[in-house]
C-alpha cells in the first residue's frame, strides 16, 4: 500500500505555483492566460512539469521546513 501525504494548498502556494509558470518557457501562456487557469490546473502542471512534481516544488518554496519525502 502506498501512504500519501496531503497538504493543503494554500493561495499564496498557489500564487508562487503561477509566478513559476510564468517563468517557464511555455510560449503560448502570457501572464492574463496564467491567472485564469483554475488552481487544479495549475497544480496537475506543477505535478507534470516540475522536477519533482508537487512534493519538491513545496520542498523547494519553503526552504524553512522539513522535506515531505
Amino acid at each position: 500500500m502506498t501512504r500519501v501525504n496531503v497538504h493543503p494548498l494554500s493561495a499564496s502556494e498557489t500564487a508562487l505555483a503561477r509566478e513559476w509558470i510564468a517563468n517557464c518557457q511555455w510560449a503560448d501562456l502570457d501572464e492574463d492566460l496564467i491567472a485564469e487557469l483554475p488552481t487544479p490546473v495549475v497544480w496537475r502542471g506543477v505535478a507534470r512539469h516540475y522536477d519533482g512534481g508537487v512534493g519538491q516544488f513545496l520542498d523547494d518554496v519553503h526552504d524553512d521546513r522539513p522535506p515531505t519525502a
